[in-house]
């Protein structure tokens, strides 16, 4: 058997998110016996990761102890060194997103290179607005993006959403495209649910759970504009909105001008969130964009159905079973559809049931024979059969 060196490039596993969570799936469940795994982070953070197998960290471009550094900028500026420097006759590069992680991991010496393509790209389509300096802008970095995806043997895609715009906007790298969902270790949200948590959870039997970063793309605001709505109907509707960010401020004013401090609470982030999520009556998520939410298909795991906008991950999860409902990015329909899940006790029993079947769908266990199978197709391709 041929045993090959992969490295992992990605933004961070130590900082937290959806990449981390789904980067370190993917490490956690490929063949200890076929894989040596390297990881370079290009940021270095402080938060605890679980990696259940021997992994080799590279030194960070970025270290949890600089603010920022030149070092990452003088590597862009010369990408000669970056092949000089992470020459190790790996087999396998993984760029774990589009951007700055693909330009970075294209420049190291590999026989073959994966690209994953985790979040929204419908801006690389230029033609979407008739901004001519928008336009002007987003198609230098469609031009910047299509020249890295040229240095990819494969382009894995995380949902039918992403895959159909990659299709369409990238339509040259078409036979690069593959899609392989994100997926989630039910097993371990479990298990990580039933930890004790130092929080005082308001009781209430219509609890709402949010999850993510607090940004422009993450739209909380939608949120607490439903929650208005919502209490009026649901006398004792909380909703905990679990992430850190540049908005917190922001929006901690916003829910105090709107007289709603005992209805929506600001948590921050935390490490283990699933013992708080598993209080929860209802997940609800408000992005503008996503490539395909794990945050979903954890919150089905511990039996939470949910009110989505149409963005990455929804539409598969409910394809799979029915759970939730979808909403636009209007706060009255949205408000409405989360008032029906938790007011309809048979429509909710009905939802809470199927979210089992759900969370098997997108189960981490059959994650790490595609990905296997993806490795090894692209050595087969030169006859490789061992």
């Amino acid at each position: 058997m041929v045993r090959r060196k992969i490295l992992f490039v990605t933004r961070s596993l130590t900082r937290g998110g959806g990449e981390a969570r789904s980067t370190i799936n993917i490490i956690n469940n490929l063949d200890k016996k076929k894989y040596d795994i390297y990881v370079l982070e290009l940021e270095r953070g402080l938060k605890s990761i679980d990696i259940c197998r021997e992994v080799t960290f590279l030194s960070p471009i970025i270290s949890y102890r600089e603010k920022k550094s030149m070092k990452l900028h003088n590597y862009l500026k010369n990408t000669n060194l970056i092949t000089i420097d992470f020459d190790n006759n790996y087999d396998c590069v993984i760029a774990c997103n589009r951007g700055l992680t693909s330009l970075f991991a294209s420049y190291i010496p590999s026989s073959k290179k994966i690209v994953w393509i985790r979040g929204s790209i419908g801006n690389y389509d230029y033609n979407r607005t008739n901004d001519s300096n928008l336009q002007n802008l987003l198609k230098k970095q469609y031009e910047k993006q299509n020249e890295i995806f040229y240095k990819y043997d494969k382009v894995v895609l995380v949902s039918d959403y992403v895959y159909d715009d990659f299709v369409n906007i990238f339509n040259e790298h078409k036979n690069k495209a593959i899609k392989i969902y994100n997926s989630v270790d039910p097993d371990e949200v479990r298990r990580k649910s039933l930890q004790e948590i130092n929080i005082d959870i308001p009781k209430t039997e219509n609890l709402i759970i949010n999850v993510g970063r607090l940004k422009e793309v993450k739209n909380q605001r939608l949120l607490i504009d439903a929650m208005k709505i919502v209490v009026e109907r649901v006398k004792d509707a909380v909703l905990l909105i679990i992430g850190e960010g540049s908005l917190f401020s922001e929006l901690q004013d916003y829910i105090n001008k709107n007289n709603l401090t005992n209805h929506v609470k600001l948590l921050g982030f935390f490490d283990n969130p699933y013992p708080i999520i598993k209080k929860g009556k209802l997940f609800c998520l408000s992005s503008i964009s996503e490539g395909f939410c794990l945050a979903l298909s954890e919150a089905c795991v511990l039996g939470l159905p949910f009110v989505s906008t149409n963005v990455g991950g929804a539409k598969e999860i409910l394809d799979s079973a029915k759970c939730g409902l979808i909403a636009n990015s209007e706060k009255e329909d949205f408000a409405n559809k989360m008032i029906e899940i938790l007011t309809n006790k048979k429509l909710y029993v009905k939802y809470k049931r199927n979210c089992y079947l759900a969370s098997k769908h997108f189960s981490v266990k059959d994650l790490g024979i595609q990905v296997d199978k993806l490795i090894e197709s692209m050595f087969k391709k030169e006859g490789d059969n061992e």
